[in-house]
């Protein structure tokens, strides 16, 4: 009887480490096959190359710059999708006639900047600032990074580049190296969804269909906010500049040197470092780049919610607000898998610097492949279960980023997870728990 009952339990042991390893082995198979042209990773892993290109002037002035040596560069290169654009614009009639676009500029390296919101304008207009600052002179010496940029000290730049005379201001911008970044469409609202909605933002009321209510922004789902999108297209209404067409930025009127893309975000920052002289810049993020952005993005939506409390605690209790910044960090891929660790007596009395110090606690551990897992699988979870023919429609209101841009607008992805059972991402009553794939 002894023998027949440990026979029993090796026997189930042994099935319940088969079963483990097959599921782990579904989920890798699974991630390698997804391969998803939508989310961008956090950054892209240490071992990708960061490449320095030497540019060198072109005869026609307003095509600024071209590569001199490309034998280095990816075959999706920014370089290359300017070019795909120029191409594409010849057989578009998506023209606005507008004689001039807001830009950051800076004289010193001749660059020019078109921001756009969600596709890490935040990041390159603390580029610019740094590089102002480096320019002037500054007390502490040299600004290394952008990270070394406080977010309050860069405001909305107010030059604009003159399409007819090709200046900024007084500045001559003919031989300007000008860049803008893009990101899918479905990946900018998605990003959009978590950095605003997920972590609670009362400034982003006007995104719910509860028209304008204190609280519409506390439980707006993901399928709300591309109706919203929808319905506002439709109307000819103005979209949110984080929901926006790409427009503002002119792409078949700027003759832009490089368009990045979010997708090869680290690669792309470094052949534009390269290209405007920012060496020193370059050489101090190579080595700690994804610390230093998790770090940052932790300091920003920690500190946010901590200065709004006040109308937030309106809309929920405070410890769960603090819980849905933890869930935006684990969507974003920022921390790992762990549950959010704090009682609700803790969660009440915390102050932002000991939060801060709990969240890098956190990341530092998880791993690289369980925040990498979570940020696409809640990626896919969005989209899951959200009808064709709202996706339709969101293809149909960005058709023109889709194609200008050579982005896949490819939908099926979006279905192959219906294989695994949802972990429940969006459902902030588990936060508590541990996320188990």
């Amino acid at each position: 009887m002894f023998l027949r009952r440990a026979h029993w339990l090796v026997r189930r042991w042994r099935n319940a480490v088969v079963w483990t390893l097959m599921m782990a082995v579904g989920i890798f198979v699974f991630i390698n096959r997804l391969k998803n042209p939508f989310t961008s990773e956090l950054l892209p892993r240490s071992e990708e190359k960061m490449i320095s290109q030497e540019l060198v002037p072109t005869t026609h002035a307003k095509k600024s710059y071209t590569i001199k040596d490309t034998k280095n560069l990816s075959a999706e290169d920014g370089f290359s999708r300017a070019k795909f654009l120029r191409r594409a614009c010849e057989n578009s009639i998506h023209r606005s006639g507008n004689k001039g676009i807001r830009v950051s500029f800076d004289p010193h390296a001749n660059a020019v900047y078109c921001p756009l919101c969600k596709i890490a304008s935040t990041f390159w207009e603390r580029i610019f600032r740094m590089m102002a600052l480096n320019n002037k002179g500054t007390r502490n010496g040299t600004v290394l990074t952008a990270f070394d940029v406080p977010i309050s000290d860069i405001s909305r730049s107010n030059d604009y580049l003159d399409l007819k005379n090709w200046t900024v201001g007084s500045k001559d911008a003919t031989k300007s190296f000008r860049f803008m970044f893009v990101r899918n469409p479905f990946d900018m609202l998605f990003s959009l969804y978590v950095d605003k909605l997920v972590g609670p933002n009362p400034y982003f009321s006007r995104f719910s269909q509860a028209n304008k209510k204190q609280c519409g922004y506390a439980n707006i789902s993901f399928r709300q906010l591309l109706e919203h999108v929808i319905i506002t297209d439709k109307k000819g209404k103005p979209l949110d500049c984080h929901v926006a067409k790409w427009d503002a930025c002119l792409p078949c009127e700027v003759n832009y040197t490089y368009i990045g893309k979010m997708e090869t975000f680290k690669d792309d920052t470094s052949v534009i470092l390269s290209a405007l002289g920012q060496l020193k810049s370059l050489d101090a993020m190579k080595a700690k780049f994804t610390d230093l952005h998790a770090h940052d993005a932790i300091q920003d939506s920690v500190s946010g919610p901590f200065e709004w409390r006040k109308n937030i605690v309106k809309c929920m209790s405070w410890p769960d607000a603090l819980r849905r910044v933890w869930r935006k960090l684990q969507i974003r891929g920022v921390i790992g898998t762990t549950g959010f660790s704090l009682s609700e007596l803790e969660a009440e009395s915390i102050n932002r610097t000991d939060y801060i110090k709990v969240l890098k606690k956190v990341r530092e551990n998880s791993t690289a492949s369980e925040r990498r897992m979570i940020k696409q699988f809640s990626f896919i979870e969005a989209y899951r279960n959200i009808p064709a023919e709202i996706l339709d429609s969101i293809k149909q209101v960005y058709r023109h980023e889709f194609n200008l841009f050579n982005f896949s607008d490819d939908t099926e992805i979006f279905r192959q997870l219906d294989q695994y059972k949802a972990i429940g991402f969006f459902n902030y009553s588990n936060i508590d728990s541990n996320i188990r794939f």
